[in-house]
């Protein structure tokens, strides 16, 4: 009986040192996340203050480690998931490649069908936005859209330096007295 005994202690021990490790693995990965949004947030202030230092052209950028980006579009619109996706990609893509790379990059929908949801966004920006265009069933990034990623890169991001004290107002528009307003964001 003994030996039953100490077989089933060896198992629950066993049970809860994989929770212990699976909790740490979750632990780590989440980590990881949260450093990859970091390092994307100072990359982009890097290239804000380059910009507004009107250094040109800006130095290239830090090479990132090669780590997933798993959550890349976590935390942001369908909409702003896509321009950004775009303004990286060098070729036009299908609805269902930016559907996938969305999906893979962390946007998460309930919706039926993401395909279908992707699609109405895309027909929404280029129509009312003129953000970007399609060529036979291929989405590309517009200069419009451009402008848009940037300037929304740059508003997050002045969000990321109050966060550390440091206060950088990046697009802004003269108002009737001479100074500046940052410019006003629309999703």
């Amino acid at each position: 009986m003994e030996g039953i005994f100490i077989m089933e202690d060896a198992k629950s021990h066993y049970a809860y040192t994989l929770k212990e490790v699976e909790a740490r693995g979750n632990e780590l990965a989440a980590k990881i996340a949260d450093m990859q949004r970091e390092l994307r947030e100072n990359e982009t202030a890097k290239v804000v203050l380059w910009r507004l230092l009107g250094i040109s052209p800006a130095p290239a950028p830090m090479q990132r480690p090669n780590i997933s980006d798993a959550k890349k579009f976590a935390n942001v619109s369908v909409r702003w998931a896509i321009l950004w996706l775009l303004s990286e990609t060098k070729k036009p893509l299908t609805v269902s490649e930016i559907a996938t790379a969305l999906q893979d990059g962390g946007v998460d929908s309930n919706a039926a069908d993401f395909n279908a949801n992707v699609s109405s966004v895309l027909s929404t920006m280029r129509s009312k936005r003129q953000e970007v265009d399609v060529t036979d069933g291929r989405w590309a990034i517009a200069e419009v859209g451009t402008s848009a990623i940037e300037y929304i890169k740059a508003t997050k991001l002045r969000k990321f330096f109050k966060r550390g004290a440091v206060d950088v107002v990046a697009p802004t528009t003269p108002n009737t007295k001479g100074a500046t307003n940052a410019a006003p964001l629309k999703e």
